[in-house]
């Protein structure tokens, strides 16, 4: 699906990625459904808010170490907008 935003403000699509980011993580709060299609319509939906995300946030981008355990550490990249990895 693609999300075609020319329609929108700058405003209106701020607005929109604070709502897609917490309708993420409300989605990741969801442990269990009770019927399987449901979990794959959530998980569609999850799916789809994380496109519109990559698309249409300006992102900027973080580098930095994460502990991988006591002697590792990983370097990560991320939008400190939208918490997307990259």
């Amino acid at each position: 699906m693609s999300h075609n935003t020319n329609i929108f403000s700058s405003n209106d699509i701020d607005h929109m990625i604070k709502l897609s980011i917490g309708l993420i993580d409300y989605i990741d709060g969801i442990i269990y459904c009770k019927k399987q299609d449901d979990f794959l319509n959530i998980i569609t939906l999850k799916q789809e808010l994380r496109s519109f995300l990559l698309a249409n946030c300006k992102h900027d981008i973080i580098i930095d170490d994460i502990d991988v355990d006591a002697e590792r550490s990983q370097r990560i990249h991320y939008c400190s907008k939208c918490f997307s990895t990259f």
